[in-house]
């Protein structure tokens, strides 16, 4: 949030990420759904990957605004 150019950026960045990581969570879903019904395989599978997600969206997000942007919010070149 240095600058609106990073906010921007940040948010389309991040965006894409989320419909990738629901994606993948859909994917796990249908697959957990066709296994035999077990606590592992329904809530606490469920609510694991949903916060591995929101990490893994939080890291990744970051990380490119370090690869993109230097400290003070200026794009690298």
């Amino acid at each position: 949030m240095q600058n609106q150019e990073t906010w921007e950026i940040a948010n389309r960045f991040a965006a894409r990420l989320m419909v990738q990581l629901g994606l993948m969570l859909f994917a796990v879903g249908v697959i957990t759904f066709a296994l035999p019904p077990t606590p592992l395989t329904g809530v606490f599978m469920g609510i694991a990957l949903v916060i591995f997600s929101a990490f893994m969206q939080f890291y990744f997000t970051e990380k490119h605004l370090r690869k993109t942007f230097d400290e003070h919010g200026n794009k690298r070149k």
